[in-house]
This record gives structure tokens, sequence and C-alpha cells, in this order.
């Protein structure tokens, strides 16, 4: 048990939460039973125990590229980028606030039919040992995330039948919101120069969206944001240095 419950510190020099105490970790009650929704790294490698994994989705908000990562795919002197997801009213903040910069407004363009609605993995964690299980999870999305609550729909198929059912849960999922000192608001193409040129302590960054896209591709999960930056990526990298 942690006894001081103070606001979440920054640590610049470092791009995380001081102590791994993320946002919203003061003050939430977690629902019982918690379900976890991963809309990145978290699909293809959950770091947890579950009790039972299925499809889900959340509304309202879009995926992107849009946190720097100085503790997993990249540097504090070279950082990385990672996956958020971000709301569409801010989303439409962050237009508005570019929208006397040349340089940004081909962003708001960057838009794709499957932003309608953000398709990923909803996990059921056990009881026993939960709050050590999302502990580690806070460390693990210490580089700028908020723990946030959601409504989260969960897409389930039932292995005898065949027959689909759906429910929506409270879940728990990790957000950089655009107020973290990390996020970046960036288009595609300084994107793409970003993560294939990156590195960092969990690997490289084309990794990380290279095996988001394929668990995509071989989940039948529609994403044409991923497809069009990993496709970016991989030429950048099949080019020859100039």
């Amino acid at each position: 048990g942690r006894t001081t419950m103070g606001a979440p510190e920054w640590d610049p020099e470092n791009g995380v939460w001081k102590g791994s105490f993320v946002p919203g970790a003061e003050d939430s009650v977690l629902p019982s039973p918690l379900w976890i929704f991963g809309y990145a790294s978290v699909c293809w490698r959950p770091s947890f125990p579950f009790e039972e994994r299925c499809m889900g989705h959340v509304e309202g908000m879009v995926r992107r590229f849009w946190n720097l990562s100085m503790d997993h795919r990249g540097t504090p002197k070279s950082p990385g980028l990672v996956m958020t997801l971000v709301s569409h009213e801010d989303v439409e903040r962050l237009e508005e606030q570019h929208r006397h910069d040349k340089g940004m407004r081909s962003v708001a363009a960057e838009t794709f039919p499957t932003d309608a609605k953000m398709v990923g993995v909803a996990y059921r964690l056990p009881q026993e040992g939960l709050e050590e299980e999302i502990r580690k999870m806070d460390i693990r999305e210490q580089g700028g995330y908020s723990r946030q609550l959601t409504d989260l729909y969960l897409h389930r198929v039932d292995p005898v039948t065949g027959e689909e059912s759906t429910e929506t849960v409270k879940g728990l999922v990790y957000v950089a919101k655009i107020d973290n000192p990390n996020f970046t608001y960036l288009g595609m193409q300084a994107q793409a120069d970003i993560i294939a040129r990156s590195h960092g302590p969990s690997g490289p960054n084309p990794e990380y969206l290279f095996n988001l896209h394929q668990y995509f591709v071989e989940h039948g999960i529609a994403d044409d944001y991923v497809a069009a930056l990993a496709a970016m990526v991989h030429k950048r990298l099949s080019m020859p240095p100039s």
C-alpha cells in the first residue's frame, strides 16, 4: 500500500512518471471483475495473467502514434513513438490549436474509415493478485500514460455453437492524454521517420508497429491507419541510406 497519495509527478530527464505513479491511480476504484482493453502492444504482448480474452472495441477515440517513448522504444536522447488513444474532442482541440501552422494542416486530413471504432483485445483478469498486476501495468505504462475507465464493448464467440454475443462493461484502458509531457502531435510522414530510426530498451521501434500490424491482419482487425503507417516505415527501411 502506498501511503502518500499526492498528484503524479513527472521526471523530465527520463520521460516517465516518478515512481511509476500514473495519473488515475490515486483515485481509481477498479470495477470487479476487471477488464483491461489492449489497443496496441497489449494486443500481442499481454504481461499479465487473464481468465478470459475476447475481441473488444471502444468508441469516440482514435488510435495514433502520438506519444514519445523514452523507456521502451526509444531513449531520453532519441525518443521513439508509441500508440495512444485520443478522444474525438481532443483531436478537434489539437486541430484548432494547429490551424494556423502550415506544417500541421495535413495532420487533420489523415483520417481513415476504420477510425470510427477502435477494435482491440479485452482481457478479464483474475481477482487474485490483481493489485500487484495493475501495479506492474502502471510501471509498463509510466511513459506518460494514465489509467482511464471507459465503456468497453466485448465481442464473444461461443466455442461450441460459434454464436456471437456482445456485452458492454466498464473497462480499464491506459491512454497517454494530450496534456502529458510526452504527447506529440505529428503527421504520418514525421511518425514514420521517427519510428524507422528509433530503438529502445524494449527493442526496435519498427518491431512494435510491425507486430501490431501483423496481429491485426492475423485476427481480422481492420485498421487502415496502422496498415498505411506500417507500409511507410517498411519503405523507409528498405531504401538504401542516402
